[in-house]
């Protein structure tokens, strides 16, 4: 089920406000219920928990809104949240699934102008019945975009995007700590009459990075970190048709 209020009102011509609160819950992945995976070389099993709850989230966000600046905060807290757990039965040691209470709360916020847009986001979720932080949570990351005006019909863009390090892991599901990186996108782009050329360069430093949620997860994988392409460059040719 999911239950929603909202209340948004604009007290001028450039402020809008708003507050929504939510109640949502969702059955549990059919993964987390009944797989089963038996690894060998005396690594830790997977199976589901066919007795999981169904978690409940329970949310407030604010947002308000600027001319060209929004922001948006949040928190949640979820009873029976779904975190994987270890447990060891007749000396086989196992990874499975449990329910745990958890809090989440983050900030969105986004600037945008003619020539510059800039977006960030933060998320900070906790184990309330460890105090650990909870597992697989994203680090703040900031995206700044910088476009130039149209020239004899070529326009331009840069965009840099950091990631800062990852320090809130939750240790004893094995899971460790990833360092911060940055990366620079170049887009060009030539318009003449019906036709539009675009060249995209990603990653333009070739950069070698990994993002903290990039990699290869459990049960059938060992966690083994997957690094983001290197330097791409696409090129394209858009011709609009006349009606």
């Amino acid at each position: 089920y999911a239950l929603a209020l909202s209340h948004t009102r604009s007290p001028s011509r450039d402020v809008g406000v708003g507050v929504f609160v939510e109640s949502t819950s969702d059955a549990p992945q059919t993964e987390t219920l009944f797989m089963s995976v038996q690894k060998p070389k005396g690594k830790a099993w997977w199976a589901g928990n066919p007795s999981l709850a169904q978690p409940m989230r329970n949310s407030v966000r604010a947002a308000l809104g600027y001319r060209w600046l929004h922001a948006e905060a949040f928190g949640s807290y979820v009873t029976n949240y779904i975190e994987p757990a270890r447990a060891t039965v007749d000396g086989i040691n196992y990874q499975t699934y449990q329910n745990v209470d958890a809090v989440i709360a983050g900030v969105d916020l986004r600037a945008d102008s003619r020539y510059l847009d800039v977006d960030a986001a933060y998320t900070w979720a906790d184990n309330r019945e460890t105090g650990a932080p909870l597992s697989e949570i994203a680090p703040l990351r900031v995206r700044t975009r910088l476009s130039s005006p149209s020239w004899y019909g070529a326009r331009a863009a840069v965009t840099h995007t950091w990631s800062d390090a990852q320090t809130r892991v939750d240790a004893d599901l094995g899971e460790t700590a990833t360092p911060s990186w940055n990366r620079v996108d170049l887009g060009v782009v030539y318009t003449r009459g019906l036709a539009e050329l675009r060249m995209e360069v990603e990653n333009l430093a070739d950069e070698s990075y990994y993002r903290h949620l990039s990699y290869l997860r459990n049960p059938f994988a060992s966690g083994l970190r997957v690094y983001e392409p290197g330097r791409t460059v696409r090129l394209s040719l858009r011709v609009t048709a006349l009606p």
